[in-house]
């Protein structure tokens, strides 16, 4: 028995997993609906692609691979139900997708306080081959886009026996050129074809922000303040992270930065500041809540990035007028909106004999001249008033190599880098108490910490180190024990 496939299923489930190829459609659609018995009809789908062609309700964004994407008018085709569905579908998907195929093992890549990951947990995202059609001509930026596979390519759909399906990677997932935009609603179609998703969703994003964030408070580690998190929700933290992965890696960093970047950590950020005499701390008081949306879109601007795209993906990715602590998105920007700044400090700085560097909002300035560190005190707080930033005059100190110079949690004296005799107390407390319980739960931080400590030329004493082995060695052999 032949059919010929209804329009607005086609539309649906091309929207959910586009780019895709019409028979990819198809295999879609029976795998997720079909019954044993209805998978061996046949359907004709080629009629129905005619048809919504020249309808204009999908196109084709390559040629070479047969790959098609719905349109806006494609969108409104489906009408209410059956888009918020789509939406849903392709955005879950999305997240998986993204979740398996640029973290290893399905393990986060979260903030460490500060600490860089261990290798086990370091995100796993590579760079993948290169597009089907160039990227346009000039400079490449300092990183590189990561391209997302397709949701056909991951739902691994087909005979087993096939060969695995070659990457194909459009410039802008969905497509591989951006429209000419002279407006906001161009840009809102634009981006809802690009990502994949309705434009009535992105307007929602735009304008009901407050329903797409979870917001709670953490308490500060040096303080009995709460530090307030408005962490987005599934699917506007996944349209954050499409538009951080295919447009905010062209932003600005300025190697003076060691916050929120690949390959860099706290470590590299301290080795700056070695053999210093004087060590000046600063730190900028509630940087996120000070940048404002206009001044995102003038960072994303900046970037060659059409201005009207620029307006709504800062609306995307800011929240009551600000960077919203807890989205994926505000710690890129955020590095970028000081680039100028961090410039003007490091050359300052260069040029005076004097080292410079930024670890999100702490400032660390290193010099052999207690004077010097004064007079460029007063350079940073009229520079950062340009950008409607201030400094924290409680967090300002003055480090002598006398005292122990501590730097974004690690001690730098003697001209080398270790954890802080704190830390090591700390850490020692906690393997003892593990050891007298035979507390298996405490395993994974126990090797976190002791990775960390390895991590560093001289971080412990050999012994400790010894010490600290034989316990997670003794704590594991229980667990096997248990699990038996």
């Amino acid at each position: 028995m032949i059919d010929v496939m209804n329009s607005k299923v086609f539309v649906w489930a091309l929207g959910v997993i586009q780019p895709a190829k019409p028979e990819e459609v198809l295999d879609y659609l029976l795998k997720v609906f079909a019954s044993e018995k209805q998978k061996d009809f046949k359907v004709e789908i080629g009629p129905t692609l005619s048809i919504v062609l020249e309808q204009g309700l999908v196109h084709c964004v390559s040629k070479k691979n047969n790959l098609y994407s719905v349109k806006h008018a494609g969108d409104d085709f489906l009408g209410n139900k059956l888009r918020v569905l789509k939406d849903k579908e392709r955005l879950y998907l999305l997240k998986s997708m993204r979740d398996v195929n640029f973290l290893s093992k399905g393990a986060s890549e979260r903030n460490m306080g500060g600490v860089s990951p261990p290798g086990r947990l370091r995100s796993s995202t590579k760079v993948s081959p290169r597009p089907e059609v160039p990227l346009s001509l000039g400079p490449l930026p300092q990183n590189q886009r990561n391209f997302w596979p397709r949701v056909y390519q991951q739902l691994g759909i087909g005979s087993k026996t096939e060969a695995p399906l070659q990457p194909i990677n459009l410039n802008f997932y969905s497509v591989n050129t951006l429209p000419e935009i002279k407006s906001r609603s161009e840009a809102i179609f634009a981006a809802s074809e690009l990502i994949g998703v309705s434009s009535y969703l992105l307007r929602d994003f735009c304008n009901s922000k407050e329903k797409y964030y979870r917001k709670f408070e953490i308490a500060k580690k040096s303080s009995n303040e709460s530090r307030v998190i408005n962490a987005p929700r599934v699917f506007i933290k996944t349209t954050q992270y499409w538009i951080q992965d295919y447009f905010f890696y062209r932003l600005r960093q300025h190697d003076s930065c060691f916050s929120y970047r690949k390959k860099v950590s706290i470590k590299n950020n301290a080795s700056v500041h070695l053999n210093k005499k004087f060590i000046l701390c600063l730190d900028i008081e509630s940087f996120f809540d000070n940048i404002t949306k206009m001044q995102v879109i003038s960072c994303i601007a900046k970037s060659k990035v059409n201005v009207h795209l620029a307006e709504l993906f800062a609306d995307i990715v800011t929240l009551n007028g600000c960077l919203p602590q807890g989205a994926p998105t505000s710690p890129i920007i955020s590095n970028s909106h000081l680039y100028e700044f961090d410039e003007k400090i490091f050359e300052y700085c260069s040029s005076a004999g004097m080292s410079y560097s930024r670890y999100a909002d702490d400032l660390t300035i290193g010099a052999n001249k207690y004077d010097s560190l004064k007079t460029l005190e007063k350079v940073v707080k009229t520079e950062l008033e340009t950008l409607g930033l201030s400094i924290n005059r409680k967090k300002t100190r003055i480090i002598s190599s006398n005292s122990c110079q501590v730097i974004t949690g690690l001690a730098i004296n003697n001209g080398e880098i270790r954890p802080t005799r704190k830390y090591r107390k700390e850490i020692r407390a906690l393997f003892y108490k593990a050891d007298d319980a035979i507390d298996i739960e405490l395993l994974p931080k126990l090797c976190g910490h002791l990775n960390y400590i390895k991590s560093f030329k001289n971080g412990d004493t050999k012994k400790n180190i010894e010490k600290y082995q034989l316990i997670i060695d003794k704590l594991k052999k229980s667990k096997n024990i248990q699990t038996f």
